[in-house]
């Protein structure tokens, strides 16, 4: 009878039928069906298929340049002009490929979405189509899934902690959707003119023979492909008739595993020789290999994309939009957007423009990022013959499913006039532009991959593997990677700090648990250190210590790019977060001291590391980032160097055999169990990852603090009070008594903020200075200070056709810290379930009502607050007046307000979205909305609250629930 495996095996053999393709895709033992049952390789074999097709239609693109070429010049000139701009963008990545520098992930996702646009448009010549790829695949099949499985392994690229959601029948559908797996077969055969022993292949698709040459090679029975190409001036490689002494270096990188390795190409014997390099060396082997990757002749002009670097970030819709755009209108309305926009953007259109062809996917880019995507749709459903039926047909066939589920859950999408009364050209306008900006964004929206800069709170070996996937991430260069490493540090450093900070600040709460042991241990005695009421003096120190830090290390945060005087702020900062740890340290180790007792009594050490051995390991890697400053980035020295930190703090020691209790780093670990003994005693099982090539450790857990089964925790034990029990069949039992136990939850500072309407009147003086500070520029002009606006303001809550009325106004609070009074309200809002009746009156009644005066700015300032709430988009909820307390912010509170106003909305039954204003230069803010989802679709300006003509540019961003 099969097992499960065996069947699974089979089935991609069905599939994949050829053995030497199913070598290439998976690097397994046929005889083996054990590839099969680690779910977390299936996203590496879809990395792998997405490589290996690549270079099938890099293939494929070189011998249609090479038909091209053989062309008379008209009839050339003719393919060209018939040419899809998906056809350009295709032609243009392919041929810059090796040239530029290397095939990396990022060039083929690119291949990829490009070829997804390709195969979905019907009008002009194709690139599918003109190298002979149409059966070769079947994006359709997939929908948008493709641009989400995508999304996943760039995700498990960048963290090793990282498992997509990604099962076996997702790899059946994904390779379905290549159905030149099914009708291929490979050939192995001896290359030419080399010392070394390594084989080319010749692929048979469909009964063509691919022969890939230089590009795919079997070495040391591991199948590699080209990686990049170094050169020094291809140029000169032009005329026959030149005497050609340069090299190329070729390196190639395996399909799967590791091994990278090289190949020099020269047409002169080289007698210098380097370990792991292979020579091909005769005549004509460097012209070779550039007419085989066809990079001698290079037809048209070669100038860099305007938005060259746009189109290498992550997918966003903005993007889709405009290579739609660009596909489906005719000359005839390109035209009519060129005569239209390029007196305004005279500069742009220019350098877009050469003299035989527009760039018309950057121009329809930057419009809809400059003119606003709403304003942009607007002319174009109103003067171009842009069709919103076609652009939905076209994501059809491009997503398949996918716009049949969107249709039949949003009846818009469908029929974007069904709910339309008055059917004048205005308002079918504006619900065309309604219905393609949601199906846009349902449909192609997604989240971006990001290397987080904010705090790490992990175990030493989840920051160990971090490190090992970032440092062998090839999608990123290095100064990106020292980036990474150096921000992580800091963090890493800054943590260490911040937590011992707040254990101390528990002392006297734990001290309980110095009574005896016979009453401590009793489960009903005393109640846990981390109850509600006390997680309080925990967050309180971690907050305070978080703001010192911040203060002290917050020029790595401005760093972006390196030079010289980057790294010499880099190196401060590094050099700055180790002070602190020293600092702390001989803090906790100053004898005759409340702290040096409190730590002994909590921890049973007297000092938090050795000292010299610290400065010995901090030392070496601080010097590694010093390196920088004079030579090429090394990231493998400071790879290695951080990896020497990191076990120290692990282990507490050099010796990598030191017991686990002696870490300075909190020890991480997640209860398994949780036990009550008969006699009242109760104990826990703490399971830890120690990263000492064992299995996970249990450690039995003494103590009368609450611990719940599958939540993490940070512990540090008390070394007085650690046992080890040798144990007759099974290794030795670990058993701590009363250690520390900090939940992980307790690092999230906002856990304990309330979120809700403004009730008491108590608060109004609050919730009106929060929203005066919003925006002091309008709200200066209106009320003339923070204490004339709390007098009018207060009246305002109570008028019932008030926009700021307080069923309108939302309060985020936190519990009073030692009878703190200040901040209890910490954050306020306005929403709008629906746009509000504007009555100036109602607002001027107020302030006479406060004894405020009202002046000329007053007015000025209504029409700009009046602008905000012109809601051109439709009736959705509409969020305004979003301000924390400023000794608050970057704890995350406005990500939780932001959130709650959100879920506010989403209990809407009438389906509504939420959109919001803000201006250009609030940096933070628009970082905020970004992260959260909302999507900018109008760019204007307006003069907010002065008089002047002064106009200040501001977008409006919308939230699809």
């Amino acid at each position: 009878m099969k097992n499960e495996l065996d069947e699974r095996r089979e089935k991609i053999e069905r599939l994949i039928p050829d053995q030497g393709i199913r070598s290439i895709l998976f690097d397994f033992d046929d005889q083996s069906s054990g590839f099969l049952s680690d779910r977390r390789k299936y996203i590496d074999y879809v990395k792998t298929t997405l490589s290996f097709f690549t270079l099938i239609a890099y293939k494929k693109f070189l011998l249609y340049k090479q038909r091209l070429e053989k062309m008379p010049t008209v009839d050339r000139t003719r393919e060209i002009s018939e040419y899809s701009n998906a056809m350009v963008r295709l032609y243009n990545m392919f041929d810059g490929c090796y040239s530029s520098g290397r095939l990396d992930f990022a060039i083929i996702e690119n291949v990829i979405l490009n070829l997804q646009v390709d195969a979905s448009m019907k009008r002009n010549r194709s690139f599918i189509d003109s190298v002979g790829m149409r059966q070769y695949f079947n994006f359709a099949f997939l929908g948008n899934d493709l641009s989400k499985y995508i999304f996943a392994l760039k995700k498990s690229m960048l963290s090793s902690r990282y498992v997509p959601e990604f099962e076996f029948e997702d790899l059946v559908r994904f390779f379905i959707s290549f159905p030149f797996l099914l009708n291929s077969r490979i050939e192995y055969y001896e290359t030419p003119n080399c010392e070394m022993p390594f084989h080319a292949i010749k692929i048979y698709i469909y009964g063509e023979c691919l022969d890939m040459g230089h590009m795919v090679l079997e070495f040391n029975e591991q199948v590699n492909y080209l990686y990049s190409v170094s050169i020094s001036d291809p140029r000169n490689f032009s005329d026959e008739n030149k005497t050609k002494s340069q090299r190329i270096v070729a390196e190639y990188m395996p399909f799967s595993k590791s091994g990278e390795f090289e190949i020099i190409f020269s047409n002169e014997p080289i007698a210098e020789r380097v370990p792991r390099t292979i020579y091909i060396c005769y005549k004509k082997a460097v012209e070779d290999f550039l007419r085989e990757f066809r990079m001698l002749t290079v037809h048209g002009e070669n100038e860099d994309y305007f938005f060259r670097d746009f189109f290498f970030v992550d997918n966003k819709y903005i993007k889709y939009l405009a290579l739609t755009i660009s596909d489906l209108i005719n000359a005839e309305s390109k035209r009519k957007v060129y005569e239209h926009f390029s007196a305004r953007y005279s500069s742009v259109f220019v350098r877009l423009s050469g003299a035989h062809i527009i760039r018309w996917d950057e121009i329809f880019v930057f419009l809809l990022l400059e003119v606003g995507i709403y304003k942009l749709l607007v002319y174009l459903f109103r003067n171009t013959n842009l069709n919103y039926t076609e652009v939905k047909e076209a994501f059809r066939l491009r997503f398949g499913e996918s716009v049949t589920r969107l249709e039949e859950e949003y009846e818009i999408i469908r029929d974007p006039l069904s709910g339309l009364l008055l059917r004048n050209a205005n308002s079918i306008i504006n619900c065309k532009v309604q219905a393609l900006i949601l199906l846009a964004t349902r449909l192609l929206t997604a989240n971006e991959v990001k290397i987080s800069l904010e705090d790490s709170l992990a175990s030493i070996i989840e920051v160990m593997d971090d490190l090992k996937a970032v440092s062998g991430n090839s999608s990123l260069q290095a100064d990106e990677k020292i980036l990474y490493f150096a921000n992580k540090l800091v963090n890493f450093n800054s943590f260490i700090v911040i937590f011992y900070e707040g254990l101390l600040s528990c002392y006297d709460k734990s001290k309980v648990r110095d009574l005896e042991e016979s009453a401590r241990l009793i489960f009903s005695k005393y109640e846990s250190v981390f109850a509600a009421e006390n997680t309080s003096f925990f967050r309180h120190a971690t907050l305070q210590m978080r703001r010192f830090i911040s203060d002290k290390c917050n020029d790595i945060y401005k760093i972006k790019t390196l030079n010289r005087e980057a790294m010499d702020k880099l190196c401060t900062v590094i050099d700055d977060s180790f002070a602190l740890l020293r600092e702390l340290n001989r803090s906790l180790n100053a004898r005759n001291t409340s702290r040096n007792e409190q730590f002994y009594d909590m921890v049973g050490r007297r000092k938090l590391f050795d000292e010299s051995i610290f400065q010995t390991v901090s030392s070496g890697l601080l010097a590694a980032f010093n390196a920088c400053k004079e030579e090429r980035a090394n990231v493998r020295d400071i790879y290695e160097a951080f990896i020497q930190y990191l076990l120290y703090m692990r282990n507490g020691s050099l010796d990598a055999n030191a017991p686990i209790e002696g870490a300075i780093y909190p020890i991480v670990g997640t209860c398994s169990q949780t036990v009550m003994s008969q006699d009242g005693y109760r104990y826990s099982y703490f399971s830890v990852d120690t990263g000492k090539g064992e299995t996970r450790l249990d450690i039995k857990i003494i103590s009368n603090e609450t611990m719940n089964i599958g939540e993490v925790y940070y512990c540090v034990p008390n070394i007085r009070r650690c046992l080890r029990v040798p144990a007759e069949r099974e290794k030795e039992k670990y058993i701590w008594i009363n250690p520390q136990i900090i939940p992980y939850e307790v690092f999230q500072p906002n856990t304990e903020a309330v979120f809700g309407p403004l009730k008491q009147k108590a608060d109004y003086k609050k919730a009106a200075e929060l929203i005066y500070l919003s925006d002091e520029k309008v709200y200066k002009n209106l009320f003339g200070n923070s204490d004339n606006a709390v007098k009018v303001l207060s009246v305002l809550f109570e008028k019932g056709r008030s926009i700021y009325n307080k069923k309108y106004v939302y309060t985020l609070s936190v519990p009073q810290v030692n009878g703190d009074e200040e901040g209890v309200i910490i954050a306020v809002a306005t929403l709008y379930p629906d746009l509000p009746e504007w009555d100036e009156n109602v607002i001027i009644s107020a302030f006479y009502a406060a004894g405020v005066s009202v002046t000329e700015n007053t007015y000025h300032a209504l029409e700009s607050i009046k602008d905000t709430f012109n809601d051109t988009i439709g009736n959705n909820y509409y969020i305004s007046d979003l301000c924390v307390n400023e000794k608050y912010r970057g704890d995350g509170y406005a990500k939780f307000m932001l959130n709650n106003l959100v879920r506010v909305a989403e209990k809407d039954i009438r389906g509504k979205n939420v959109v919001l204003s803000v201006y250009e230069d609030n940096v933070a803010a628009l970082n905020l909305y970004n992260v959260m989802g909302f999507i900018p679709y109008v760019a204007g300006y307006d003069n907010r609250g002065e008089e002047k003509t002064r106009r200040e540019r501001y977008y409006k961003m919308i939230k699809y629930i």
